[in-house]
């Protein structure tokens, strides 16, 4: 019984520190966290930041990245057994185009043979860019990279996607329900 309460006690620092961790990255972009801070389920912390801006022709493309560090025993729709609290961190790319076959084949294959640290996903009819990791042992130097990888690779594809499929980014940034983009 102690062996369960000291791990659920490690968990919790753990989950603690990758929030503080989130902070200090985003103290570092010029951002006050608690202005970041969003709405979000019991045990989870969740922050909104804007990505930037890319020009496509004469449209520009707003993008937004959204983190979420949760504690697994407080997660209300784990999508695996985990005992670990992870760290999230997605992007609205695009919508979904009426045919999307041409385009999910795509991402699929973007999927397999990037090596991006990131993958893409499907939430609501929207093409979410999304990277996740355990906050075990997590530093700040990968906190800092997996924000750098989603802002960069969600930036480049929202332009590619509606370049080469017409796809376009719906208004709002982040998947409106909160719930967990399936890779």
């Amino acid at each position: 019984m102690l062996s369960r309460v000291l791990f659920e006690d490690q968990v919790q620092r753990d989950v603690q520190r990758a929030v503080a961790l989130v902070e200090q990255a985003l103290r570092a972009r010029g951002k006050i966290p608690e202005r970041c801070s969003v709405e979000s389920a019991a045990g989870s912390f969740c922050f909104a930041l804007d990505a930037g801006r890319s020009e496509n022709g004469c449209r520009e493309i707003e993008l937004e990245v959204i983190i979420t560090v949760s504690h697994p025993a407080l997660d209300p729709a784990p999508s695996t057994e985990r005992s670990t609290g992870q760290i999230r961190v997605t992007s609205v790319v695009s919508s979904l185009p009426e045919e999307p076959e041409e385009l999910c084949r795509y991402l699929l294959e973007r999927n397999a043979d990037s090596a991006m640290g990131a993958a893409f996903g499907i939430v609501d009819r929207e093409i979410v860019l999304l990277s996740e990791r355990s906050v075990e042992d997590l530093d700040p130097s990968e906190v800092d990279a997996i924000l750098q990888s989603v802002e960069r690779h969600a930036l480049d594809y929202a332009k590619k996607l509606s370049t080469l499929f017409g796809s376009k980014k719906r208004e709002g940034g982040c998947p409106s329900n909160g719930s967990s983009p399936k890779a």
